[in-house]
């Protein structure tokens, strides 16, 4: 086997990430065919140029093994050759026999101890690949999720800090409303109580005055009534006790004269008695 068909997978900095001994399909891959009878050097200058990339120390070193191996097959082929010829001059020796196998490789093909030991070092070069990228994802990653947490903390913080002032904002001015439209509201019941007292007064003073002059007059009517009843009985009373008062002057003017009378006929007795 002189020629390998391989693939690189090549990332975002343009740049190999990982290899495959075989061709693999996916965008991010590329294949070539590595061929062990050419210049290792050239062939992957070549196939760089032509698909832009460029290839890491790991990967290539892995790739130059392969490459090595390729070489190592092409002179066990001819070396084969060279003992198939010797075969037909004269009697096979062990030496004629074909090597013997050692391994299989992923398709299940027979490998021999040159071929397992070129599969068992480019498998290990390409775990060994896979475990540094995986390892160097993982770093990136948790990087990255450092660096996003970092962020999203610090724009909590500013958020935080941003809803602080507007709720501090917002409660200075609804304790400025409240404020305002509580002294509003106290000046405006205090207006009205006070129009509301002054009515009230006006209405008491008002009913007052015609409840007073109501009673003033009905006083006053009262008054004269009595003061007429007074009048008349006044004058009832006068005119009876004048009435009365002739009456007692009169009989007491009869009773003078009666007792003139009898004292003038009693003296005029005792006078002609004496005589």
């Amino acid at each position: 086997m002189g020629k390998q068909q391989i693939s690189v997978q090549i990332g975002g900095n343009r740049k190999t990430t990982n290899w495959k001994d075989y061709c693999k399909d996916g965008k991010d891959w590329k294949c070539f065919t590595l061929d062990g009878s050419k210049d290792f050097s050239d062939q992957l200058d070549e196939f760089e140029d032509n698909r832009n990339f460029k290839t890491k120390n790991s990967v290539k070193g892995a790739l130059k093994d392969l490459w090595k191996g390729l070489g190592s097959d092409k002179k066990d082929k001819d070396k084969n050759k060279d003992k198939d010829k010797d075969k037909d001059k004269g009697t096979i020796t062990k030496a004629d026999q074909p090597p013997a196998y050692v391994g299989t490789n992923p398709a299940g093909k027979g490998l021999t101890q040159a071929e397992w030991d070129l599969y068992a070092n480019t498998t290990l070069t390409s775990l060994q690949g896979q475990i540094g990228q995986q390892l160097q994802d993982s770093i990136n990653a948790t990087s990255l999720g450092i660096q996003n947490l970092q962020n999203e903390a610090a724009a909590y913080g500013w958020d935080t800090q941003q809803a602080m002032n507007i709720y501090s904002q917002d409660a200075a001015s609804w304790r400025t409303d409240i404020s305002t439209q509580r002294e509003k509201d106290w000046r405006m019941y205090d207006s009205a109580m006070g129009y509301k007292a002054t009515t009230d007064s006006a209405k008491i003073q008002g009913e007052y005055g015609l409840a007073l002059g109501k009673i003033m007059q009905a006083g006053n009517a009262e008054v004269a009534k009595i003061n007429g009843e007074y009048s008349n009985a006044n004058t009832r009373l006068s005119g009876e006790y004048n009435i009365a008062g002739e009456k007692i002057r009169g009989a007491a003017a009869r009773d003078v004269a009666q007792r003139n009378k009898e004292a003038t006929m009693f003296g005029s007795f005792l006078g002609g008695f004496w005589s």
